[in-house]
C-alpha cells in the first residue's frame, strides 16, 4: 500500500527546497567558517545554509504567481521555514535508523525522465549540466525526498491503514455511498419514420401498429429494418442510437417518454418535426452504489486521507521529543515549534 497526504504546492517546494542541505549538513569545513543555526541530533544547518533556503523558497513561490499571491504563500511559509527544515532533517534521519534504501527508485525516476526526454542517462545528466543543474544535487534532492516519503508510508500513513477495522470501513462506506457509485447507463434504439409524401395520421397510425408488433414479440431490428428510415444515421445499426447516461440527456418529449420505461419497453409513437419516432431501451442501469467489496481499498485510503493530517503532526511531534534539538539563541524567534533543547548536548 502507497499513501501520500498531499500539501500545498508552495510548501512541498518548500521542503524541496530544505532537502538538498540535509546531506551536506555534516560538511566540517562549515562548521569551522560559519554560524550554526540548529543542531538536530547530530547533524547541523548553517546560516548560508538557512539563507539559501530562504531564498529558493521566495523563488520557487514567485514562479508564475502573481506578486499578491506570492506573498500570500511566503507569508504562510516564512515562520515555518526553519521548523520545516528541522522536520525534514528528521524523517530522513529516521529513514537511515530504519534501513530504508530508495536508490533503485532515484534511479528508476531518472531513468525514466531521460526516456521521456529520448536520451539514455548520461545524456540526460550532460544537459542538466548544460543548463546549470548539478546531477548530485538533483540526486540528493531526490533521495531525501523519497527517504520522507517512505518513512510517512511505513510508519504514519502505513500504520493508520493496516490498523483499520472492518467496522470502521464499512460505517464510512455506509456514510459516503454517493463517492462510490456507478453511473447510470440508458441503452436505446430507435424507429423512425419520415413525414415525407405521407400525413402526420397515416404514419402515426402505422407507428401504433409496429409498437402493438414489437410488444407482442416481433424483433424491433426486424420491424427497423423493414419501416425505417434508410437515410437515418441508425438505420445501419439496427436503430441503435448508442448510450445515455439518464433519461435526461435528451431532450423533450424524448427524455420525458422514457423517463420511467424499463429494459425491453417501448415508447407510444411520439411526432417530431420531420417524423415520427418510437424508442425502445435496449439496457437501463440506474446509477448505484459499488459494492463494499469493489471499493473496500479506496475506503480504507479515504479514512487514512482524513486522519493523515492529525498522525504527521503526532508523529513529527514524537521524533522532535525522542531527538536533540538546539536553536542558536539568535534564530529562536524564527523557530515556531522546537521549543529547547532534548536532553542534554551531545557530540
Amino acid at each position: 500500500m502507497k499513501y501520500r497526504a498531499s500539501a500545498s504546492r508552495a510548501a512541498a517546494a518548500a521542503i524541496v527546497a530544505v532537502a538538498v542541505f540535509v546531506g551536506t549538513a555534516l560538511a566540517q569545513d562549515q562548521r569551522l567558517v560559519e554560524e550554526v543555526v540548529v543542531r538536530v541530533n547530530n547533524e547541523i544547518v548553517t546560516r548560508s545554509q538557512f539563507l539559501e533556503v530562504i531564498q529558493q523558497t521566495e523563488d520557487d513561490a514567485r514562479q508564475n504567481r502573481s506578486p499578491e499571491e506570492a506573498e500570500k504563500i511566503l507569508k504562510d511559509l516564512r515562520p515555518r521555514l526553519l521548523d520545516l527544515m528541522i522536520d525534514n532533517i528528521l524523517l530522513v534521519q529516521k529513514g537511515q535508523d530504519l534501513g530504508i534504501d530508495v536508490e533503485a527508485n532515484i534511479n528508476r525516476q531518472l531513468t525514466e525522465a531521460a526516456r521521456e526526454r529520448q536520451m539514455t542517462i548520461t545524456e540526460f545528466e550532460d544537459a542538466m549540466r548544460k543548463s546549470g543543474v548539478d546531477p548530485a544535487d538533483t540526486r540528493s534532492r531526490l533521495r531525501e525526498r523519497l527517504m520522507r516519503d517512505a518513512v510517512m508510508n511505513q510508519e504514519v500513513y502505513g500504520a493508520i491503514y493496516r490498523g483499520l477495522t472492518e467496522r470502521e470501513k464499512r460505517e464510512y462506506y455506509e456514510k459516503n455511498t454517493d463517492k462510490y457509485m456507478l453511473p447510470g447507463e440508458l441503452k436505446l434504439s430507435e424507429l423512425f419514420i419520415p413525414v415525407e409524401g405521407r400525413s402526420f395520421s397515416e404514419i402515426e397510425g402505422k407507428a401504433r401498429e409496429l409498437v402493438a408488433q414489437a410488444r407482442s414479440g416481433s424483433s424491433f431490428i426486424d420491424i427497423v429494418k423493414k419501416n425505417g428510415d434508410a437515410n437515418r444515421a441508425s438505420y445501419a445499426n439496427g436503430g441503435s442510437i448508442g448510450s445515455f447516461a439518464s433519461p435526461e440527456d435528451l431532450a423533450a418529449p424524448l427524455s420525458t417518454a422514457i423517463a420511467n420505461l424499463r429494459t425491453g419497453d417501448l415508447t407510444d409513437p411520439i411526432r417530431l418535426a420531420d417524423g415520427v419516432i418510437v424508442l425502445r431501451v435496449d439496457e437501463r442501469r440506474d446509477a448505484a452504489p459499488k459494492k463494499f467489496e469493489e471499493v473496500q481499498g479506496d475506503v480504507a485510503l479515504a479514512i487514512t486521507y482524513g486522519r493523515s493530517q492529525e498522525a504527521e503532526r503526532k508523529y513529527i511531534q514524537k521524533l522532535r521529543d525522542e531527538a536533540y534539538i538546539k536553536v542558536t539563541d539568535s534564530y529562536k524567534p524564527a523557530v515556531a515549534s522546537a521549543g529547547p533543547a532534548s536532553g542534554d548536548a551531545q557530540p
